[in-house]
């Protein structure tokens, strides 16, 4: 099978329960809705029904605030792709990309929670995460752009993502993180690769 693909709100996703999904080139899932659910629920859903995404060439996953809850948590063996327009925090975005190694493209919102001891974190010798992210966006809707969130944020990425080549978002302070490449460039030569691109909102 060449393509599939799945968009629905996140009640009627959650009654496709014991559907495993056929292996496919490219599978597309995007999961939409205001009112929260039941994260345990909508978890054991989705695991399940991305079980042979592993086979994929590419796997995309849109997901909104519904399932804020449990996205820290979900398990889709062959997602390269993944947008969260859901408010991220530090040990929810570690979870994500240690659980998705073929991950190539992460977009996400920024929650301060966690992040205020990272600031100076760049100082001390950093070992790579084991994965394949390429490009990055990060949001911070909560300040004004560009913020300082979405700037600490994207500092620990960079020196973390061996594979780093495009980081973008709304109003990206290009500025501050070229000097924060000219300086960490000889520990990190990989900061040479990475392009910045800003968005107005």
């Amino acid at each position: 099978m060449d393509k599939i693909s799945i968009k629905a709100d996140a009640k009627t996703f959650m009654t496709f329960t014991n559907v495993v999904l056929p292996a496919a080139r490219s599978t597309i899932c995007k999961v939409f809705g205001d009112e929260p659910v039941d994260g345990s629920r909508f978890l054991s859903v989705f695991n399940q029904l991305m079980r042979n995404s592993l086979g994929c060439e590419s796997v995309i996953v849109n997901i909104t605030d519904c399932v804020s809850s449990c996205v820290g948590t979900l398990r889709c063996p062959g997602l390269t792709n993944l947008e969260l327009n859901v408010m991220v925090d530090f040990n929810t975005m570690n979870a994500i990309i240690a659980n998705h190694p073929r991950l190539i493209k992460l977009w996400l919102t920024a929650s301060s929670k966690g992040w205020s001891e990272k600031e100076d974190e760049s100082r001390q010798s950093i070992a790579p995460l084991n994965t394949s992210i390429r490009e990055v966006r990060i949001d911070d809707y909560t300040a004004r752009n560009p913020s300082s969130l979405q700037t600490t944020v994207l500092k620990y990425l960079m020196l973390r993502l061996p594979a780093l080549h495009r980081v973008y978002g709304l109003a990206v302070d290009s500025s501050r993180l070229q000097q924060f490449v000219s300086k960490h460039l000889p520990e990190y030569p990989q900061l040479a690769n990475i392009r910045f691109e800003s968005e107005s909102g």
